[in-house]
């Protein structure tokens, strides 16, 4: 799975407070139910 970034505002420049937090979440073909997490998420700017 892929996508894109493009538009984000970088972290740097959230308002105090606010962050990029990503949760998955799935069920496999068995029944069993995963949860993950990523935090911190650091976007940085890709200004060329």
């Amino acid at each position: 799975m892929t996508f894109s970034l493009e538009g984000l505002t970088p972290t740097a420049e959230l308002p105090t407070g606010h962050f990029y937090y990503l949760n998955v979440s799935f069920t496999s073909s068995n029944g069993d139910m995963y949860n993950n997490h990523i935090y911190p998420i650091t976007i940085i700017s890709n200004d060329k």
